[in-house]
């Protein structure tokens, strides 16, 4: 939501978010990439990518999505 520059209304419940502007061929190059590396089993590293993608991303914790599954 940061990313999308919020703005309030009237209704404090009601928020209007802002497009994010994207670069199209940019985009299908790193979803390309993405898919390499799923689809060569490199799950284990997929995490780096993505950081590198999604401003916003993180990790849960010291042991990822595993961690959550396993409890």
């Amino acid at each position: 939501m940061l990313d999308e520059e919020m703005r309030i209304t009237p209704n404090y419940l009601m928020h209007i978010g802002s497009p994010i502007l994207f670069d199209a061929d940019e985009n299908l190059q790193q979803l390309q990439m993405l898919m390499t590396v799923a689809y060569d089993g490199q799950e284990d590293i997929i995490r780096d990518p993505v950081a590198e993608i999604v401003s916003t991303y993180h990790t849960v914790g010291e042991h990822g999505w595993k961690f959550i599954h396993n409890k």
